[in-house]
């Protein structure tokens, strides 16, 4: 939650899990002005101060709505929960809940997507690291991300480059299991 992140692949008849990097958008918010860039498909927008945490995640789903609407989107996929030492369960409730509100609202569906899923899609491993999403991404997009922020390739991923890496699988995401679910579904009607 520290620096949301959405990544949109746009419609393409390509049948392929991974598309490239550069035909898909990614958005995100941050605190710091030096990573608030617009470049290529990447675009960062600053935070804004608010006055509580229920301001802070109402901003967030705003900000998510507002791409959202301005693309026709009528269907997302959300990380689910993802529980550690870092975060607290009550700031990811409230802010998970508001932000399916907003959906709710907008006549958008969703559906949830776990973290170790979302690993799984990009390395093969349900515990990959950091350091293994950003491998993976650099393997499967042949996009220099961490360049657009000045920072070497080898470096530790940090916000936003992590949020825009896990974004980009959770949208992926979306692709493997369409697939799947279409190929479970040729599969019963061909037991048939």
């Amino acid at each position: 939650m520290s620096c949301p992140a959405l990544v949109i692949v746009p419609p393409t008849p390509k049948p392929d899990f991974i598309l490239p990097f550069q035909i898909c958008e990614a958005h995100y918010l941050t605190n710091k002005v030096k990573y608030a860039i617009q470049k290529d498909n990447i675009n960062g927008s600053l935070f804004g101060a608010w006055e509580n945490d229920q301001e802070r995640y109402e901003t967030i789903a705003e900000w998510v709505i507002t791409i959202l609407n301005a693309k026709n989107i009528k269907h997302v996929a959300l990380e689910d929960y993802a529980y550690s030492k870092h975060s607290s369960i009550t700031a990811l409730a409230e802010n998970m809940g508001i932000l399916k509100y907003f959906l709710y609202k907008h006549d958008i569906s969703y559906d949830l997507y776990s973290p170790s899923s979302i690993k799984k899609c990009a390395t093969g491993k349900g515990n990959a690291k950091k350091e293994q999403m950003r491998d993976a991404f650099y393997q499967d997009t042949d996009y220099d991300i961490q360049g657009v922020f000045n920072r070497k390739p080898t470096d530790k991923p940090a916000s936003p480059v992590n949020d825009i890496i896990d974004a980009y699988y959770l949208a992926l995401s979306v692709r493997v299991a369409a697939a799947v679910q279409e190929r479970e579904y040729q599969e019963g009607k061909n037991k048939c």
